[in-house]
This record gives C-alpha cells, sequence and structure tokens, in this order.
C-alpha cells in the first residue's frame, strides 16, 4: 500500500472516530447546568455571584485560586486551567447568549474536547503500531463509551478531558522531538503537561505513563526498550522536575490553610478503618472493570447503600474483583515484551485509576464514573489485541461485536445526554434508575418539594413523590443524617414545627453527626425555628451561636446572629461580632443594615449617631434592587432609616420611610406597627 493510500485511510478513519465521537452526545448540546455545573457559571450553588468566574480576572489570577473558591467552600482541589477555561467561555460567549442557552458554549467545548480525545487514541494506537483496524477500533470504542456521559454531558467533566487531551497531546510533542527541533518540542510537551496538572491533579499519572508508552513502541518495533529509554532520560528529567515543581509550589500557594473536609455521604471509606477501605476500595476497582464492559446501567451519584462498606476479606463480591484485577495485572505484567499491548491496557486502567481508586489513600468520593474516563481506554484497547491473534473469521466476530456494542452504547448516550440537561431531570431520573441509593431518593424528594412549587405544577402529585422517596431513602439509610434533615424541612414547610424541632434534635444526636458535615446547617436551622415559630429568641440565640462557632466563616450564621441578637446580646458581643463580619465580607451590603441597627439600638441618642444611619441605610438602599428591600431586614431598616430623619427633623422623608412600610403587604404587623407609631410621633 502507497503512503498516500496509507495517508488517505488514516484521514479516513480520523473523520469516523471524530463524527462518532460527537454524534454521540450531540443531545447535550440543548442542556442547561447541573449538580457541580455550576463552577462554570456566574452564580454559585446558594444563587449568590460567583466572584471567580462572574468577574473578569488576568489569566495569573487563577493560578492562585483553589478549585471551589468562587463557590466560598474550602477545598484543596487545585484546577486552574479547568476554571479558567469556564470564565473564558463565560465572558467570551455565554453571558451573551439568551437565556436558556447560557449552558451551550460550554457543552460544546466539551463535546469537541470529547472528539479531540478520540482522535488522539486513534494516533496513540497508530503510534505504537496497532494495525489500521484495531486502532479504529479502539479509537470509536473510547469516542462512545456510555460511561463516559458525565464527563462528556456534565460540565465540569472538562477536568477529566483536558488531562487526558493535553497529556495525550503532550506524548505527541514527545514524540516530534525525536525527529526535528528537540528544545521546541520539549517546551511545548512541559507546557501540556503543566496544563494536563493543572486541569486534574489525577493527571500525574502522565509522569508514570510515559515511559512505559515509550517501552512499548520499542517493544512493538522489536527493539530493547532499555536503551531508548536511557536515551530519553535526560529530556524527560528535564520535562518533569520543572513542570512538578512549578505545580506544586502554585498549588500550595494557592490551597495554603485549606482542608478538604471529606464526609461520610460522599465517602465513608475516609471514616473507615484502613483493612475497611482497603477490602472496599479493591471490590469497587472489580465493579469500575464491569462498568467499562458494560456501562449500561448508569448513575451520578454512587453511595450506601449501593456500594456497602466490605468488613471481611471472605466477602465474595471482594475475592471476585481482586481474581480480576490480579489476573489482569499479572497477564500485563509477565512477560511485557512479548504482549506489549496488554502490558499497554494494564498500564493504563492501573497506572490512571490507582490515585483515584481509595486504595492509596480515601479520595473525596467512593466511586465516580468520571474517575474511570482514561482508565477505560485499557479495556477499549483489548479488542485490537484479539484481533492481532485471531484469523480472519475470529476477526470479523470481534469487529461485529463491537460495532453492535458501540450501537448500544450510542443509545446510551443520547439518553445519558438528555438525563444530564438540568438537576431536576438528572436527580430524578438516577433515582427511579439507582432504587438502592438512600441519597439519591432524598434529593429527589427534595425536588419534587421544589416542583411542587412552580406555576402550574401538579401539586398533588409531587407533594406524594416527595414523600415516598423520602420514606424509602430513610427506609434505606436511617442513619442518613441529611434524610433526617430534609424530613425536618418537610414539616416544617407544612407549617409542623414540633415535628420538626423534634427531627432536628434527633439529628444532633445521630452517631454520625460529625462526619456528616451538617451540625452547623442542623443547629442554625434548629435556632431560626425556635427564634421565629417558638418565640425563644434566647434558645435560638444559643443554637446559632454553636452553628457561627462551627463555621466561624460562613457569614449567614454570623448575619443570622447579628439580625435576631441586636437588643437582646450584650453591646460588646454585637460589635465583636460585626467587627469579625466586616474582616469577612467588608463590601456586603446587609453589614450596612445591622451596622445602623446596632447604632439604633445601642448608641447615644445624639444627631451624629442619627447622621451615621441615615448615610449608612441610604447607601444600601441605592445599592440594592427594589424587590430585596421586601424582605425583612430590610423592611426593619425602614423604620430605623424613619426614627433617623425623624430625630433629625427631617420630617418629610421620616413620613415617606414610615409610609412605605405601612403600604407594604409583605411586612410583619410588629414592623407595620412600629412605622404607625412613628407617622403618629410625627404628628405630634
Amino acid at each position: 500500500m502507497t503512503e498516500t493510500s496509507t495517508e488517505n485511510r488514516f484521514g479516513l478513519h480520523v473523520l469516523v472516530v471524530v463524527l462518532l465521537a460527537f454524534f454521540a452526545y450531540f443531545p447535550a448540546l440543548g442542556n442547561d447546568f447541573a449538580f457541580d455545573d455550576t463552577l462554570a457559571s456566574s452564580t454559585t450553588n446558594d444563587g449568590g455571584p460567583d466572584a471567580v468566574i462572574g468577574q473578569s480576572h488576568p489569566p495569573w489570577f487563577f493560578f492562585g485560586q483553589h478549585y471551589w473558591a468562587g463557590e466560598g467552600k474550602n477545598s484543596t482541589l487545585y484546577r486552574p486551567v479547568t476554571i479558567l477555561s469556564y470564565a473564558w467561555t463565560h465572558h467570551a460567549v455565554a453571558k451573551h447568549m439568551p437565556e436558556g442557552w447560557t449552558g451551550f458554549p460550554h457543552h460544546l467545548i466539551n463535546l469537541l474536547l470529547g472528539a479531540w480525545a478520540a482522535f488522539l487514541v486513534l494516533w496513540m494506537m497508530r503510534d505504537v503500531g496497532v494495525c489500521a483496524m484495531g486502532a479504529l477500533l479502539t479509537a470509536a470504542l473510547f469516542g462512545v463509551h456510555a460511561l463516559h456521559s458525565e464527563v462528556v454531558a456534565g460540565i465540569v467533566g472538562r477536568a477529566e478531558l483536558f488531562s487526558f487531551c493535553f497529556g495525550a497531546a503532550g506524548l505527541q510533542a514527545l514524540r516530534r522531538s525525536d525527529s526535528h527541533r528537540p528544545f521546541l518540542w520539549l517546551t511545548v510537551w512541559a507546557v501540556l503537561l503543566f496544563f494536563a496538572l493543572c486541569s486534574k491533579e489525577s493527571a500525574i499519572a502522565w509522569i508514570g505513563f510515559v515511559p512505559c508508552y515509550l517501552a512499548v513502541r520499542s517493544w512493538r518495533a522489536n527493539e530493547s526498550a532499555g536503551p531508548m529509554l536511557r536515551s530519553h532520560l535526560r529530556r524527560m528529567l528535564s520535562v518533569f522536575i520543572p513542570v512538578l515543581v512549578t505545580f506544586f509550589v502554585l498549588r500550595g500557594f494557592a490551597t495554603e490553610g485549606m482542608r478538604e473536609d471529606i464526609f461520610y455521604a460522599a465517602n465513608p471509606l475516609y471514616h473507615e478503618s484502613v483493612t475497611a477501605r482497603l477490602l472496599t476500595a479493591i471490590k469497587i476497582w472489580g465493579y469500575a472493570v464491569y462498568k467499562c464492559v458494560a456501562p449500561f446501567s448508569l448513575a451520578s451519584i454512587y453511595g450506601l447503600p449501593v456500594l456497602p462498606v466490605v468488613s471481611t476479606a471472605t466477602d465474595p463480591g471482594f475475592l471476585a474483583a481482586a481474581a480480576l484485577l490480579l489476573t489482569w495485572l499479572a497477564a500485563g505484567l509477565r512477560r511485557p515484551a512479548r504482549a506489549p499491548l496488554l502490558f499497554l491496557s494494564v498500564a493504563i486502567f492501573f497506572g490512571f485509576s490507582f490515585i483515584t481508586s481509595n486504595v492509596p489513600l480515601a479520595i473525596g468520593t467512593i466511586f465516580g464514573e468520571r474517575l474511570y474516563y482514561i482508565p477505560s481506554l485499557g479495556v477499549c484497547m483489548l479488542p485490537a489485541l484479539l484481533l492481532e491473534r485471531l484469523p480472519r473469521g475470529g476477526r470479523r466476530c470481534i469487529v461485529a461485536i463491537c460495532a453492535a456494542w458501540m450501537v448500544a452504547n450510542i443509545v446510551v448516550d443520547f439518553q445519558r445526554s438528555a438525563v444530564w440537561k438540568d438537576n431536576q431531570t438528572l436527580v430524578i431520573h438516577d433515582a427511579g434508575a439507582q432504587p438502592r441509593c438512600a441519597s439519591l431518593q432524598i434529593k429527589a424528594a427534595a425536588m419534587h418539594r421544589w416542583l411542587q412549587k412552580q406555576p402550574g405544577a401538579d401539586e398533588a402529585f409531587h407533594e406524594k413523590e416527595a414523600w415516598r422517596l423520602l420514606r424509602l431513602g430513610r427506609g434505606l439509610d436511617p442513619e442518613y443524617v441529611s434524610g433526617i434533615v430534609t424530613e425536618a424541612t418537610f414539616f416544617s414547610q407544612d407549617k409542623k414545627h414540633d415535628e420538626a424541632l423534634a427531627l432536628l434534635r434527633e439529628a444532633l444526636k445521630s452517631k454520625r453527626l460529625k462526619i456528616s458535615g451538617l451540625e452547623a446547617g442542623i443547629r442554625a436551622d434548629l435556632g431560626m425555628l425556635l427564634i421565629t415559630e417558638k418565640k425563644q429568641t434566647r434558645a435560638g440565640l444559643d443554637e446559632l451561636m454553636a452553628a457561627m462557632r462551627l463555621r466561624p466563616r460562613r457569614l449567614p450564621y454570623r448575619m443570622s446572629v447579628l439580625d435576631h441578637g441586636i437588643g437582646v446580646l450584650a453591646p460588646e458581643v454585637v460589635q465583636s461580632l460585626l467587627v469579625e463580619a466586616l474582616e469577612i465580607a467588608p463590601n456586603d451590603v446587609m453589614l450596612g443594615v445591622l451596622q445602623a441597627a446596632f447604632i439604633h439600638e445601642y448608641g447615644e441618642r445624639i444627631p451624629e449617631n442619627y447622621g451615621h444611619i441615615v448615610k449608612m441605610l441610604q447607601r444600601v438602599f441605592r445599592s440594592v434592587p427594589d424587590e430585596a428591600t421586601k424582605q425583612r431586614r430590610y423592611i426593619t431598616a425602614r423604620v430605623h432609616l424613619g426614627d433617623a430623619y425623624a430625630a433629625l427633623n427631617r420630617k418629610d422623608e421620616a413620613r415617606r420611610a414610615y409610609e412605605f412600610v405601612v403600604n407594604l403587604t409583605e411586612a410583619t404587623a410588629e414592623q407595620k406597627n412600629l412605622a404607625q407609631k412613628g407617622l403618629a410621633s410625627l404628628a405630634k
């Protein structure tokens, strides 16, 4: 076959795998943001502004931020290139899109990256000498693999896509450095490897994979790997050392003082013994191999009791997984020079999944489909290995099986792409697909409660489903603290406050409370119920103060203490809380309201203090939208503003402030009464 025809065939194969990979997830282009996709939007999970994505920053700004900085959470994760891509996409395109289409450019980028990844797999297979059909099959299998749906259809999967694409493109640069301009291509490789690391930390596996890859190329060419690796040692070190040093220095700076809270619901293995962690992790590792082969029943969350903790080495699931993993590993390592492709498949699967397998250490999740995006390539390679060992009839059979498998995966890809449309669709669908996951049932119950309140909703249906799923989730895992809290929330929404208080107190007695990460929120909810519904202000403040001590930088807790504590707590306590709050959020407008309330309650009745109140509240009301001023805190601030105007003998302005409250539907009877008293005093 001529060189031209070979190039034409390769070009055709590139077109096939790229189009397949893009087509498989095409429905995702119409999706919105789901789950952690808020990291890519200009608002946080709480609906507030994301200071990292929503504001314009120079590129180097992102290399000084940890992964969850925009959400205001502590985190030791460091993925600045991923976050930078979200920010640039938002400012360049997304924020200019019509409502409902802001997710489109983010999803388009993910689909293009998925297609690029499929091309890189094709190139890698051809580069190590795999036959044209074997390379095409491997790339096509990888491109449409349904286990990748969370990565491609979910925007935050970009971290995995970048990690692979930059790492594999780096291999291309390394290979080009063998032929010409070595310094240029080694520099390109260094930059791409750095980008891979700054996309997701687990990309560090590329450093171990590169020599394995180079060794396989030598073995496939019937050459010894030793001399080749020694000849590449200097150039590998010249890239690995500066890249790793730079990465860890920047990461250390960005995550200094941060700690990663891994709660029981996310990964119970973090809180189990080393023996239980290893036994369970190995069982789940084997389960991941099964998912790579048969990715037809997928879910966004895997937790208790879907993946129960293994406590004994006689567990059948552990024994089966250990046998499978050891057999594959031993086969690949036994004679790598004689079976280099098998060795490469082992290197890819085990090398890229080891760090996130919970075997070396517990990570932030017990299992996630996204974690096996790159490792699944090791499984996708196996048909190519068989093609080289079977006669023509056997090869045709393998191709036919792979074609059927790809069709089945594309069907799942279409279905999962639609499921990842938004939070409601994803959670409710996956709760049905994963009926033994307590977390999904509880989340779906809360979602039905939210849908029940939407205009035109079938309220009776959503109410029934919410309670059904809640009861199912509570039955699956009675000690699941989030389930107890969700039930308390339901009762509170139904004005059954005694039942809600009882459940919150039950949650505080749970043996999993400390490792749930929810104690502060529970105490805050309990405190607010005691204050607003039971009129037990002092007891409620005690709970709010306890929540604040548990999460000292959680501003809403501190705001609630100040809001309800002014006039109840000692002046010096309130002043100290205000000073600390201003250090946390110096530009928060609500603090202006609370400062004015502090002066109004504790300050001397002198013109200077009333002047401070007027200036603060005028600034507040100039900077907040009209609809926000109908919230309780702002309504009370209007009364304080009227009092200050009246004290300064600015009667017309005082009257307008009081009348605003009197005529406001959202004002409470107490607030209207205070405003009417103010109006009466002006008439004297």
